[in-house]
C-alpha cells in the first residue's frame, strides 16, 4: 500500500498514474479488467475524462439518466458493486451484455468524478477481496484526483476571475459611454418628434402639394419614424426600466398589440391566430410584455414575404428546470433562421438585414429574463422560425 500511494504523489500526470495502478491491481488480486473509467462532473452531464483498457467507449452521460448504473451511483453517492451480473437484476442491460461484462465496480467522488471498473470473468473468490480493493481504489485513486483534477480546476477559476476583472473595467467604460450616448440620443428624439408632428400636419393638406412632393413627404415622415424607432431600441437597450409587476393575462396583451399591428398586418396580407390553452394570471409588467410581443411580432412580419403569411400565438403550461411556466411560442411560415446565425440572434448589435438597429431581439432577451423566464428559437421542420418564451407561473395563479 505504501508503494501504491507512494506513487501517487510521484507520478507526473493522470494517465500516468493510472498506467502503473492498472497493472498493480490485476497483478496483486489476479483480476481481470475490461477497462477503467473516469469521469468528470460537469453541470448537468458525466464526461469520459479517461479511459484505460478494452476498446468500448462510453459518451457524455446526462445526469437525469436514471437507467445508468453510474448516473445512479454518482447522484446517490453510493459505492455499487455487482459481483456477477448474470444474477443481477442488470442482466438484461444492453451496454453490460454488449461488452461481455460479468461484474461492475461503481466508485463516486463527488465534486471531483467518478471511477468505474468493469472486470470480464466473474470470481467467486472477489468477494473476499473486494473491501480491500474499493479501499485501495478510493485511497489512490483520491490523491490523483486531488492532485491533477483539483488543480486544474483552481488554474480555470483563477483564469476566470482575471477575465472577469477584464470584463468589469471594459463595462465600465461602456456604462460611460453608454451614459453619454443617451443623453445625445434624447436630444435628437426631441427635434425629430417636433419634425415628425409638423410633416403630419402637412400630409393632411393633400390638396396643396403635386403628387411628388407628397410622395416625397410621406417617405421622409417614414424615414424619420425609422429613426426614431432606432433611437428607441437604443435608449430601452442602454438605459433600461424596472419592471413593475401586476397580474395579467397574455391573450389580453397579445389582443391588444394584433389591435395596434393588424394595418400593418392588412397591407401585407398576413393572418395572425391566437390559442393559449389553460391560460393562467402571471405576474408581469404589461408595457414590457407589450414590448416583447410587439418586438417578436414585427420580426415575423419582416420574415414573411410570400403571400398566406401567417403569424400564430399559441401558448400551453410546461414543466422546465423542476418549475412551472407558462410557454407562449410565436411562430411563423416565413423562411426560417439561417443555422449559422441562430446562436448569434440575441446578441446586442447583430443584424442580419443591416436596416435595423440590432437591439430587438436583444431587448426581448433581457425583458424575457427580467420576468424570471427564458427564450429559446428554432426552426420548424414545417418551415418558418419560432421563438418560445417561457414565464415563471406562481403555484397560487389560477
Amino acid at each position: 500500500m505504501k508503494k501504491l500511494l507512494k506513487k501517487a504523489f510521484e507520478t507526473e500526470s493522470l494517465k500516468e498514474g493510472f498506467d502503473f495502478f492498472y497493472p498493480f491491481l490485476q497483478k496483486k488480486y489476479s483480476v481481470h479488467f475490461q477497462k477503467i473509467y473516469l469521469l468528470s462532473a460537469e453541470e448537468s452531464f458525466l464526461n469520459p475524462s479517461f479511459f484505460y483498457g478494452g476498446t468500448f467507449g462510453l459518451g457524455p452521460l446526462p445526469l437525469n439518466e436514471q437507467r445508468s448504473l453510474i448516473v445512479s451511483s454518482y447522484v446517490k453517492n453510493q459505492i455499487l458493486w455487482i459481483p456477477d451480473i448474470r444474477d443481477s437484476a442488470y442482466q438484461s442491460n444492453f451496454l453490460l451484455k454488449k461488452q461481455n461484462i460479468s461484474s461492475i465496480l461503481i466508485i463516486p467522488f463527488i465534486n471531483q468524478g467518478i471511477v468505474s471498473i468493469e472486470f470480464l470473468q466473474a470470481d467467486p473468490k472477489r468477494e473476499e477481496i473486494i473491501d480491500e480493493l474499493i479501499f485501495e481504489i478510493k485511497a489512490y485513486a483520491s490523491i490523483l484526483l486531488n492532485r491533477f483534477y483539483l488543480s486544474a480546476v483552481k488554474d480555470e477559476v483563477k483564469r476566470s476571475i482575471t477575465e472577469l476583472n477584464e470584463q468589469i473595467k471594459f463595462s465600465k467604460k461602456l456604462a460611460f459611454s453608454g451614459q453619454l450616448a443617451s443623453s445625445i440620443a434624447h436630444e435628437i428624439k426631441n427635434p425629430l418628434t417636433t419634425i415628425n408632428m409638423l410633416i403630419h400636419n402637412l400630409l393632411e393638406k393633400k390638396e396643396n402639394f403635386k403628387k411628388n412632393d407628397y410622395n416625397d413627404l410621406a417617405v421622409i415622415k417614414e424615414e424619420i419614424e425609422r429613426i426614431n424607432r432606432l433611437l428607441s431600441d437604443f435608449l430601452n437597450f442602454a438605459k433600461p426600466k424596472k419592471p413593475s409587476f401586476s397580474e395579467l393575462k397574455l391573450s389580453d396583451i397579445i389582443r391588444k398589440t394584433l389591435n395596434i399591428m393588424q394595418p400593418h398586418l392588412n397591407q401585407k396580407k398576413i393572418t395572425a391566430s391566437l390559442n393559449l390553452k389553460d391560460e393562467p394570471f402571471i405576474q408581469a409588467d404589461p408595457d414590457q410584455i407589450q414590448q416583447i410581443v410587439l418586438n417578436l411580432t414585427l420580426n415575423s412580419i419582416e420574415a414573411l414575404h410570400k403571400p398566406n403569411g401567417k403569424i400564430d400565438f399559441k401558448g400551453e403550461k410546461k414543466i422546465q428546470k423542476g418549475e412551472t411556466y407558462y410557454q407562449l411560442q410565436i411562430s411563423d411560415n416565413g423562411d426560417g433562421i439561417k443555422d449559422e446565425i441562430l446562436e448569434k440572434i440575441f446578441e446586442p448589435f447583430f443584424s442580419e438585414k443591416g436596416n435595423g438597429s440590432g437591439l430587438g431581439l436583444s431587448i426581448v432577451h433581457r425583458l424575457v429574463e427580467n420576468h424570471g423566464g427564458f427564450i429559446k428559437v428554432f426552426n420548424q421542420l414545417q418551415g418558418g422560425a419560432c421563438f418560445s418564451i417561457y414565464f415563471p407561473v406562481k403555484q397560487t395563479s389560477v
